[in-house]
């Protein structure tokens, strides 16, 4: 167990490099050059959290205390699960370019994608802080259980 542990490790530190770039390469590409990029990138889980409480809460009825809150506590990190994994189809036809250029583990760049989606995750946090502002809902680590 240990000589995989620290075959792992040594994979990290020798191909951080490579990660980094990437991955700083995917942010841009995603946030560069575009009037509303981080504004869509909020409107989206936001306006899927409006359908949804519609439908549920208005058509519906469904009788959950705070709806909103638990709508956007819940959707936010799924669509950063939903997001990661729907790219991994064709992340190896995406990238044909660089993995004919360079040699380096081809799963660095499904690593790539997760950390990509998980700094707009980030990004994303402030919203959902303020909705459990709004519905007085306190922050703290009991939330995560």
């Amino acid at each position: 167990m240990l000589n995989k542990i620290d075959d792992f490790n040594k994979f990290i530190l020798n191909y951080k490099d490579i990660f980094i770039v990437l991955t700083q390469k995917q942010i841009q590409l995603r946030y560069k050059n575009k009037y509303l990029g981080y504004i869509w990138s909020l409107l989206n889980p936001i306006l899927y959290s409006g359908i949804y409480y519609f439908i549920f809460s208005v058509i519906m009825k469904v009788k959950i205390e705070n709806y909103p809150a638990f709508l956007v506590c819940g959707l936010f990190p799924w669509q950063w699960i939903g997001n990661s994994i729907g790219v991994a189809p064709n992340i190896f036809a995406a990238n044909s370019s660089l993995i004919k250029k360079l040699n380096f583990p081809r799963n660095i760049l499904a690593q790539v994608e997760v950390a990509q989606d998980a700094f707009h995750f980030v990004l994303t946090v402030p919203v959902i802080v303020m909705i459990l502002f709004i519905y007085d809902i306190p922050i703290s680590w009991k939330l995560l259980v």
